[in-house]
């Protein structure tokens, strides 16, 4: 499925996978196909919608990340207009817990009408804002979780928005 695949592989003809979820079909000697994931057939024709908006900003968070830098583009956003911000966190939905001026810069962020979305730096697995203080304080700050989407159909998704 497109909304949930990420390249994983430079180099191979398997370069693409869907991580979080069970493949449709699994070929063999026979084909098994997992019938209960196919969706039913369309109702109408396709409507590809063109008016994306991807004034939007994706950041990877790393050790020893500088808050500033992801300030300036949120204080930018008058000039920039940026419309969303997407955070990769560690695992579950974490970042330093001593990082409490971040925690502020987003909810500052949200404040200013961009939409704040933290996603897993993880190949499987999701965001579980609730797990953790910090998950919690996120939350607060009206970080929204991306679950288990992967950066790409998040990033399509807030462009359709």
């Amino acid at each position: 499925r497109g909304c949930r695949s990420t390249k994983v592989n430079t180099t191979r003809l398997m370069a693409f996978d869907s991580p979080n979820i069970a493949p449709l079909a699994q070929i063999g000697i026979t084909i098994e196909e997992n019938h209960h994931l196919l969706m039913p057939p369309a109702r109408g024709p396709m409507r590809a919608h063109m008016k994306m908006d991807t004034r939007m900003l994706t950041v990877r968070l790393v050790p020893g990340f500088d808050d500033s830098v992801i300030q300036y583009a949120v204080e930018a956003a008058d000039v920039s207009h940026l419309r969303a911000l997407v955070v990769q966190l560690y695992g579950t939905g974490n970042l330093p817990s001593a990082k409490q001026g971040f925690l502020q810069l987003l909810a500052d962020a949200n404040d200013k009408g961009i939409l704040v979305v933290a996603a897993t730096q993880c190949l499987t697995g999701s965001v579980m804002m609730g797990h953790y203080a910090v998950g919690q304080a996120l939350s607060g700050a009206g970080v929204v979780s991306a679950s288990d989407m992967t950066v790409e159909a998040v990033s399509c998704k807030l462009a359709y928005l």
